[in-house]
């Protein structure tokens, strides 16, 4: 209770959550759920303010809002996944899903419209959507469907949330840009885009207090440190910055890991560094790139990468680690994934053209399909280039490996790889440089869990895995040979017993931030 009651919890259960928002009359609170263990669906649901158990009210269903058309009926404005590929449309129905309408549907096979923001006379909607590579900018639609609408806000921006004034006049948004993540707004339907915000911080959320004059939002900053474990124990490498995706050095005695530099189209992208384990050295590698995606080859020589341009296409490049030779770019193809695969080759994932795991020789000759089933999305690569370890949108949740060509896939495991979303994470399933281990993790809901190194015999390049995969992280940690090598999310490394890891500290809090009007 304001102003200054205290907190009440309401929930108590493992599921993540997103989107709370108050019924139209106050004495609810409808959230969403994301992913898990038990389900693959987004769900929304309700719970009284004063307690007590939440009722579950639409599955499939994400960001939900109610509201009152113009006729009266009571309506619900919501995201659900469209059975097309990972494909997630703003639709609007009765409270019962009935007579359900869409307001906008991506075009993108992997476009996600995940939230919606009606205008206060319910005929417009403000939709936050994303794609596999970053946010995109805020999308203004009819909330009839009529039309796919125009983008609304800074042009070059993720847009991860939004909003109206009170009155309709203004649309205000969480825009990233080169600046940071900041709140703008944008005179309704076609003023030039204002920032509101700026500074060191960033700005997340958008809640209007009902005289307009003010807003809510959530201050602050975030830090990311890369560890990592050996026969020396823990220690930490980097100090400064936002330092993610570490990955070992085959020989042991490097580790590469970027250092985060906002953009317009990456969920995290920047610089790549390398820190001798040894001397404590640090350099910055492709000082002109900015990395998405990067592979160290098996013999410790060459690096593969994405790096994001500033029309945010992501073509894949090859380079020496030591700057001998420039980088060379290998086809003209965006790639969300890449890796070394057999010598000489390159895998990648690609969105377009139907969305295929390809490979491509290191001198950017003879691109081929590597998988001939299309919109799955590589993980790993064996060394001999053969197998790649993949999620597969149509069946989220599954781990699953693709032999090269046409043959069966091998489950690994139901329900023990949720969608990551957008902040990094391993991989959940990793060669050795040697192949004499194959690292699993076994995801949970937090995406957390158990991660296991089982040996391979000579000549064998997978897991022996059980008919139906692994049913469970016990299952997993009782087959043969398996080494449980850590609980938490680490990256393994080129041995059992090393590993990097982060550790992410977040400094947030609540500010009213005053507005012109």
């Amino acid at each position: 209770m304001l102003p200054d009651g205290e907190p009440r919890q309401l929930t108590n259960d493992n599921r993540w959550k997103m989107s709370p928002h108050f019924s139209a009359d106050g004495t609810r609170i409808i959230y969403s759920t994301g992913i898990a263990g038990e389900s693959t669906d987004f769900i929304t649901w309700e719970v009284s303010v004063l307690g007590g158990q939440p009722r579950q009210l639409l599955t499939n269903a994400e960001g939900l809002t109610s509201f009152t058309d113009e006729a009266g009926h009571a309506r619900v404005l919501f995201s659900e996944m469209s059975g097309i590929g990972g494909k997630m449309a703003v639709v609007s129905a009765t409270e019962s899903r009935s007579d359900s309408r869409n307001v906008y549907v991506p075009s993108d096979d992997f476009g996600m419209a995940h939230r919606s923001y009606l205008s206060p006379n319910r005929k417009w909607v403000i939709a936050v959507e994303m794609d596999l590579q970053s946010w995109l900018p805020c999308r203004l639609v009819p909330s009839d469907g009529s039309s796919t609408g125009h983008v609304v806000g800074p042009a070059a921006a993720q847009c991860t949330d939004a909003g109206w004034s009170p009155d309709g006049n203004w649309m205000y948004f969480t825009a990233s840009t080169s600046g940071g993540a900041h709140i703008w707004r944008q005179r309704f339907p076609d003023g030039a885009p204002e920032q509101v915000t700026s500074g060191v911080t960033e700005e997340n959320g958008i809640a209007f207090a009902s005289d307009g004059r003010s807003f809510l939002t959530s201050i602050g900053t975030a830090q990311s440190t890369v560890w990592v474990h050996d026969e020396r124990g823990d220690r930490q490498v980097t100090s400064e910055g936002y330092s993610f995706n570490p990955t070992i050095a085959p020989d042991g005695q490097k580790l590469y890991y970027v250092v985060r530099m906002l953009g317009a189209r990456a969920w995290f992208s920047g610089a790549l560094w390398v820190a001798d384990l040894v001397s404590g050295e640090r350099r910055r590698l492709l000082p002109d790139y900015q990395i998405e995606v990067y592979d160290i080859s098996r013999d410790g020589k060459s690096v593969v990468f994405t790096s994001v341009d500033t029309s945010g296409h992501t073509p894949v490049w090859i380079a020496p680690v030591d700057g001998s030779t420039p980088p060379r770019r290998l086809g003209s193809l965006d790639a969300t994934d890449v890796f070394f695969g057999a010598p000489g080759e390159i895998v990648f994932g690609s969105v377009e053209k139907k969305s295929f795991v390809y490979r491509i020789n290191q001198d950017g000759s003879e691109l081929r399909q590597l998988i001939s089933a299309p919109m799955l999305l590589p993980q790993s690569v064996s060394p001999d280039g053969q197998f790649v370890a993949v999620a597969d949108p149509g069946a989220w949740g599954s781990l699953m490996v693709y032999p090269a060509g046409s043959g069966k896939p091998l489950n690994i495991c139901d329900g023990c790889f949720p969608p990551p979303g957008t902040d990094p994470l391993p991989t959940p399933m990793k060669w050795t440089p040697d192949g004499r281990f194959v690292y699993v993790r076994f995801a949970d809901a937090s995406l957390a869990g158990p991660t296991y190194a089982i040996p391979l015999r000579p000549g064998e390049r997978l897991p022996r895995v059980p008919a139906d995969g692994f049913a469970s992280k016990e299952a997993l940690g009782a087959s043969a040979g398996a080494r449980l090598i850590s609980d938490g999310l680490v990256y393994p490394g080129p041995t059992p017993g090393t590993y990097a890891y982060t550790k992410t500290a977040t400094e947030r809090n609540i500010y009213r931030v005053p507005v012109e009007q």
